[in-house]
């Protein structure tokens, strides 16, 4: 059973301590800690109705260092970030023509909640698309345009996305077995790679990550 901390900052506490083989591309930050707790702090004031304070938060959760953080991941290739080196298997990548589809967004949702909407890799906490989309329509300071400059840098870091654990144009397919929660970082950083091409452990084996108490992923801001 997944063990649930207290605070942010126990989580990433708990999160640091882990080695070799490593469960993402760059190790969390104290930045992390900062952003989850400020977001924390602005659904519980959504909730509450006071738009005011939650503004206030999503502003403070706007940390430019994690934007530069994911850019660093998902951006130009860094041999000493990446580690990318394929294996014979990889001459075998589908076209998008014979990959399966993408599962439906309920189905997406229902992984995220059986995963505790948090990073089946890194570990830390994501948030929910469609609640990113409304608590942007509502709060000024939750900025989300096209452009990476454009996002809020913290949710930038943390948003949700379904991953492929053997990648579609590997031939994996959409058994709950291969579907698994990443945060944008560890999604788009590793791509069609497998987990052995860029020397990270398989997330479902090894003990699980620690959760956040009470993370939804923002779903409960409506």
């Amino acid at each position: 059973m997944t063990h649930e901390v207290a605070s942010p900052a126990a989580l990433f506490q708990a999160l640091s301590l882990e080695q070799e083989p490593r469960r993402s591309f760059l190790p969390l930050t104290s930045a992390h800690v900062c952003v989850v707790q400020a977001l924390t702090d602005a659904g519980e004031a959504h909730v509450q109705g006071d738009a005011v304070q939650a503004n206030a938060s999503f502003a403070q959760a706007d940390i430019p260092g994690m934007a530069a953080y994911v850019l660093r991941i998902i951006g130009k290739v860094d041999a000493g970030i990446h580690r990318q080196s394929r294996t014979p298997e990889a001459a075998l990548l589908l076209p998008k023509a014979q990959q399966v589809g993408m599962p439906s967004a309920a189905d997406q949702r229902r992984i995220f909640e059986r995963d505790g909407w948090h990073c089946r890799c890194c570990g830390v906490p994501v948030v929910s698309p469609q609640a990113r989309t409304r608590l942007s329509a509502r709060h000024g300071a939750l900025r989300w345009g096209k452009r990476n400059i454009e996002r809020h840098a913290g949710v930038f870091a943390l948003m949700a996305s379904l991953d492929h654990a053997l990648p579609r144009s590997r031939g994996g397919g959409n058994e709950q077995s291969n579907l698994l929660t990443a945060c944008w970082p560890c999604q788009f950083g590793r791509m069609d790679w497998t987990y052995d091409e860029v020397q990270m452990a398989d997330p479902r084996t090894g003990p699980a990550h620690p959760r956040l108490a009470g993370w939804r992923g923002l779903t409960q801001c409506r």
